[in-house]
């Protein structure tokens, strides 16, 4: 598969590839069926019985930031968006954006 002094083993490599693989999957089958960040945006403002539309800007109320952090992580790790466009989308920072993003364990 590849020299194991710089990729590791075998099972480090698959296992990644793998999750690769996985991840294009959930992103291609969200894509087919018209899954994209305003429809992502409304459905988490219906989870969290909130209107869509505040969700957008700044606004600091707990509620709010829960929801903004909801639509940062699915948006970033199922759909495949950037921080970025989250933020831009949202009306808030970059920063702002990325730091809603859990950290996985492993």
């Amino acid at each position: 598969m590849g020299d194991t002094r710089i990729l590791g083993d075998g099972r480090f490599v698959e296992g990644t590839l793998r999750e690769a693989e996985e991840n294009l999957e959930r992103r291609t089958r969200l894509r087919s069926r018209g899954v994209d960040l305003p429809m992502l945006i409304r459905r988490v403002a219906h989870l969290c019985h909130l209107s869509a539309g505040s969700l957008y800007g700044s606004v600091k109320i707990p509620q709010l930031v829960r929801a903004r952090s909801l639509v940062c992580w699915w948006a970033t790790r199922d759909l495949g968006c950037t921080a970025q466009l989250v933020a831009r989308t949202l009306g808030l920072t970059q920063r702002r954006s990325a730091r809603r993003l859990p950290v996985e364990s492993t």
